[in-house]
């Protein structure tokens, strides 16, 4: 849009160093130097199609999102990705590290994966479920009080009866019924073809989840989208 290319290497750069390196600062820079001409020209654009609505009704709905109170599941938070693979042991091992890995960075005030990765707390936590020494896999960084304190989370884990270990997620899906199908079909032709006029991506109209729950119920679902996106899945 403004024939701009960003250097990303700092991304993930320890912040918290002092000094930041020259590289460090221009990052920094550059990460809010390009915002408002590029806000300028991307909405002289949605002006120029008529979606500027489209523009402030989404980003009304993310304030309101942003500003709920969200419940957390004490049972899903820690299911990180990979975790699937692990059976009931592993996913008690994985639980306690990871809370381990929390209240280290919470004490830290770093990012979690500062302290360990996602990988490696599956890695870890599949080798120790398989009775196989998961002490090589922790990473050469961690102080030595971390390393205890991570070996110790494994063993209370490991010793954790086996009525206590988490629960395998099953998901529920709901099966389509005929009609549930041909509608869904009938949602799907509808939002492709007004994304194919418009020159968008169809799920920025309707992903593939909200087509099925506008086929089971409309009534229902219908009034949670935007009123764009409504009005382009109405027929007519």
């Amino acid at each position: 849009c403004l024939q701009v290319k960003l250097e990303k290497g700092p991304q993930k750069a320890n912040w918290a160093i002092s000094p930041l390196t020259k590289r460090m600062e221009e990052y920094a820079r550059n990460d809010t130097r390009y915002l408002k001409p590029l806000s300028d020209r991307l909405r002289q654009e949605l002006a120029a199609k008529g979606r500027l609505s489209w523009h402030q009704e989404s980003c009304s709905r993310l304030i309101r999102e942003c500003a709920r109170d969200r419940i957390i599941d004490s049972d899903l938070v820690w299911r990180v990705k990979g975790s699937h693979q692990l059976g009931r042991p592993g996913m008690a091992v994985l639980r306690e590290i990871w809370r381990w890995r929390e209240s280290e960075a919470l004490a830290a005030n770093r990012p979690p994966f500062f302290v360990l990765s996602h990988e490696l707390l599956v890695d870890i936590a599949l080798a120790a479920s398989q009775g196989k020494p998961a002490e090589p896999l922790f990473p050469k960084h961690l102080s030595e009080r971390r390393r205890e304190g991570l070996r110790l989370a494994v063993e209370k884990a490991r010793q954790l009866p086996a009525e206590h270990h988490p629960r395998v997620r099953k998901s529920q899906t709901r099966r389509p019924s005929e009609a549930e199908r041909a509608r869904y079909a009938e949602v799907q032709k509808l939002r492709d073809r007004r994304a194919a006029e418009l020159g968008i991506d169809p799920t920025l109209i309707a992903s593939r989840s909200v087509i099925s729950d506008l086929a089971h119920d409309w009534d229902k679902y219908a009034p949670e989208l935007m009123n764009w996106q409504r009005e382009l899945l109405t027929p007519g």
